[in-house]
């Protein structure tokens, strides 16, 4: 009797294996594999990256009353037109005379960030943009950003679109 309930247990186990093995199987096969997920959502993204964003302006407003975090504001919205993010809050436009407003800012005050500020700056000047995902991750995690990582940059057609659409 015991070598009875010893082989049915282990049958019915092997019929649960088999059955949970074949549940993964159709679960897995009827979802998207990573390239569709991916260019699905790279579709609608792109839409979202270069569209209204609102809270946009021109031009620098960094005044005498201006603080370091108002650059550092400034600085991180200005990154918005160029790089990939899940959501933008605001943005100023990318020119030589907002980038020249900003050093002129930086230069005059004295804070924390202002060396790792004016490098980012220097190199926006010299129109080296190859590190403004990072340049925008800094200014995120300086403000506590928790929603919004850049992930890349937008291509020479997104950002004209973004410009485009925002200014």
């Amino acid at each position: 009797m015991l070598k009875f309930l010893y082989w049915t247990f282990i049958a019915g186990c092997i019929v649960v294996l088999v059955g949970l093995a074949i549940l993964l199987i159709i679960d897995i096969d009827s979802k998207p594999v990573g390239k569709e997920i991916s260019e699905t959502q790279e579709e609608t993204s792109i839409e979202e990256q270069t569209s209204y964003i609102g809270g946009t302006t021109e031009e620098v407003t960094l005044d005498e009353n201006s603080t370091a975090m108002d650059a550092i504001i400034t600085m991180h919205q200005m990154t918005h037109q160029k790089v990939y993010s899940a959501d933008k809050w605001g943005a100023v436009k990318m020119t030589p005379e907002n980038i020249a407003k900003v050093t002129d800012f930086v230069r005059s005050i004295e804070f924390e960030q202002k060396i790792d500020m004016l490098k980012i700056l220097g190199r926006w000047e010299r129109g080296d943009f190859s590190t403004i995902v990072e340049d925008h991750n800094y200014f995120w995690n300086i403000q506590g950003g928790n929603i919004g990582e850049a992930t890349r940059a937008l291509t020479e057609d997104e950002e004209k679109e973004f410009i485009a659409n925002n200014f």
